[in-house]
């Protein structure tokens, strides 16, 4: 449902997107994970028909957004990061302005608006000005208004960004049923949880390029291989870096300002070593392992932490 192939973009003498392809197959839902920078947003904008390929192609339901956005765009949904809600108009009326640019005739836009309002739990604010709803009412909506026109495919571009427990868990739960229904759903995430809670299969762009895609399952089996052990603290990282070296197999494979994660060998015996180590430090505060993880994945192959 959604093709991208070799896809490229290029500001200048900056490659943000070099090579990328991937699939969307109807009723998966397809993570697209990255640090800042990767070419997620580049991607996704791209697709969205906003921003023109250097080369390479994007397709929607077989159409190319470049050479025939109107048929691509008709079948495509899609959930920015910000709110794009008409503040002085009513959830209700939000719904019918929107699904009215798709082309939905007034009746079925009235019943479908009444529908989903009370899908999302909405239906008790449908006639509120979007204004007096709060940030967790304004991301559901802005989800409703992505799919008024029942769409085949569906953009969701860090739809839970700055959201409360509650209403996050939400969400999940209804965009896992929009997928159930047949939608292919491309969802770009900061949150690996997530993706590990909702993701069939999971794309990891660094630099531009893809550089691991696999199902879940595939991802975690290639980390069972190390033990990860998260040291917290103001110690020192050089001497840490040279007790590391004289570990066979051990690397660092973060070293943030707030933590340093250290990948063993599963089943070297150096786990005990390592711990040895961190007590000789001073001021290490807190030491954690980490188990096998779409996290632990990420880190290995970018060397940073997906939050960045």
């Amino acid at each position: 449902m959604i093709e991208v192939t070799n896809l490229t973009k290029n500001y200048g003498k900056v490659e943000a997107v070099r090579g990328v392809s991937f699939s969307v197959r109807p009723g998966e839902v397809y993570g697209l994970l990255g640090p800042n920078g990767a070419g997620k947003s580049t991607t996704i904008n791209i697709l969205c028909g906003l921003v023109a390929a250097s080369s390479g192609s994007a397709r929607v339901g077989g159409f190319d957004i470049r050479t025939e956005p109107t048929q691509a765009k008709r079948i495509l949904g899609v959930v920015p990061q910000q709110s794009v809600v008409i503040e002085e108009l009513s959830a209700q009326a939000n719904c019918m302005f929107f699904g009215s640019l798709y082309g939905v005739d007034t009746r079925t836009l009235r019943e479908r608006t009444r529908a989903l309002l009370d899908w999302i739990e909405l239906s008790d604010h449908a006639r509120k000005p979007a204004s007096a709803l709060s940030g967790g009412m304004l991301r559901r909506l802005t989800l409703v208004l992505g799919i008024l026109h029942e769409p085949k495919a569906l953009i969701l571009d860090e739809p839970t960004t700055g959201l409360d427990p509650q209403t996050r868990l939400l969400l999940l739960e209804r965009i896992r049923e929009i997928a159930t229904r047949g939608t292919a759903v491309l969802l770009t995430t900061h949150h690996l949880e997530e993706a590990e809670r909702l993701c069939d299969r999971v794309a990891i762009i660094d630099e531009g390029r893809i550089v691991k895609e696999g199902t879940l399952e595939s991802l975690r089996a290639e980390v069972q291989d190390a033990q990860l052990f998260s040291l917290r603290g103001e110690f020192s990282r050089e001497r840490l870096r040279g007790a590391v070296a004289t570990l066979p197999g051990a690397e660092v494979l973060l070293d943030a300002p707030d933590e340093v994660v250290v990948a063993v060998p599963t089943g070297s015996g150096l786990s005990g070593r390592l711990l040895e180590i961190a007590a000789s430090l001073d001021h290490v505060r807190e030491v954690t392992i980490k188990p096998p993880s779409l996290e632990s994945l990420f880190i290995r192959l970018t060397g940073r932490d997906l939050r960045e």
